[in-house]
């Protein structure tokens, strides 16, 4: 119920999403985002960002501080998420 987007992944694909995560993916339904890449949706200038967060956090096995990303949804809109 949490009106952030939140995304469940194994840092590949997504697993499973919330609400908040499927209307800012721009999609209608669950199975529409769930197997999608995980990377799909960060905004492109935000990948490498995204990509040295999930290596640290399976290097250092702990929850990060929040971060600010930007979300690129599959119609084109764009989102900042934490």
């Amino acid at each position: 119920n949490s009106p952030h987007p939140i995304v469940i992944h194994d840092g590949k694909m997504i697993l499973d999403a919330n609400r908040a995560a499927l209307k800012a993916s721009g999609l209608k339904t669950k199975a529409e985002l769930i197997g999608k890449g995980i990377l799909e949706l960060v905004h492109p200038d935000d990948r490498p960002k995204a990509k040295n967060r999930m290596k640290q956090m399976l290097k250092e096995s702990a929850p990060l501080v929040s971060e600010e990303f930007r979300i690129l949804s599959f119609t084109g809109e764009e989102h900042t998420v934490i």
